[in-house]
């Protein structure tokens, strides 16, 4: 693996409403960011639902043309003046931005000096994103961090475990996953990043919105056998649909000393992944899964 030291991170389950202003956002995001980096966080991963409210404040219609455009460069510029005011690592979770073929939904993460680091668009698509004309990002790869490498696992991905494997396969050191769900229960919570990150063994965090009509609790997830209860997370939001910051220690030589023990990298039949996956791919076969994903 890829990360060389300890690393605090938060995933912040952040109360998502109607808000006056731009200056309001911007406050009710920036109090949970002082939280964590006050308790030494270096990468702060907000939930799905910021760009929506963004959206909402500057009274944009995102499916107008251009619209997608402006909303991802408002919600740039206030992801690198967050990061930057905070010196910290952040992902303020996904909004549509232009793509090749068209809108697509986007991913980033901002440095310490409010630099971008890199993005994410969402490989896979529900029926209704298509018959809304969201277009899929063709593209896998983990961002280059000071913490590690980071695989952002964006929107629906979450239900298709070889998008983890992809970017897992090429070093990813961290999986990460911005949600929001109108339901919610334990058999969700173990459907999604938690089973990602026990697949693969490594790193997780997956922040979900809380507020109105919004449940799940925000985790940040490691294997099963270097967390404290042996149960798949380092820490775990208190309540579900609560606003929180959980916090939790990446300890890379715990993973080390599992992963002699259990090599999981040998095991991996990358033979049958390069003899299968292009071909699902290439004959572009409609996504049909059900998804509780809402963001």
């Amino acid at each position: 693996m890829g990360m060389k030291r300890r690393a605090r991170v938060a995933a912040i389950q952040w109360a998502n409403r109607s808000f006056a202003s731009v200056d309001a956002l911007r406050a009710s995001l920036d109090a949970p960011l002082a939280d964590a980096v006050s308790a030494g966080a270096e990468l702060v991963i907000f939930p799905a639902g910021v760009s929506e409210a963004l959206a909402r404040v500057l009274a944009l219609d995102t499916s107008a043309p251009g619209a997608s455009g402006a909303l991802s460069e408002a919600l740039d510029a206030l992801s690198s003046s967050l990061a930057a005011s905070r010196q910290v690592i952040v992902g303020l979770g996904p909004v549509l931005a232009p793509g090749h073929e068209g809108p697509e939904r986007v991913s980033s993460l901002f440095g310490p000096r409010g630099e971008l680091l890199g993005r994410q668009a969402q490989t896979h698509r529900m029926p209704e994103e298509r018959a809304a004309g969201l277009t899929r990002g063709r593209d896998l790869a983990p961002i280059d961090t000071p913490v590690g490498l980071v695989g952002l696992v964006n929107g629906a991905d979450i239900l298709y475990p070889e998008v983890s494997r992809i970017l897992c396969l090429q070093g990813a050191d961290i999986l990460v996953h911005q949600g929001a769900l109108s339901r919610y229960d334990e058999a969700i919570a173990l459907s999604r990043l938690w089973r990602e990150v026990q697949a693969n063994q490594v790193f997780g965090i997956e922040a979900l919105a809380a507020g109105p009509g919004q449940r799940g609790r925000s985790a940040v997830h490691a294997p099963l056998e270097i967390t404290p209860g042996q149960d798949g997370w380092l820490a775990r939001a208190e309540a579900d649909g609560e606003p929180d910051v959980v916090l939790a220690d990446l300890d890379p030589d715990a993973l080390t000393r599992l992963l002699q023990t259990y090599p999981i990298h040998a095991l991996r039949n990358v033979r049958q992944y390069t003899r299968y996956f292009p071909a699902v791919y290439e004959a572009s076969a409609p996504e049909s899964r059900g998804s509780d994903v809402d963001g």
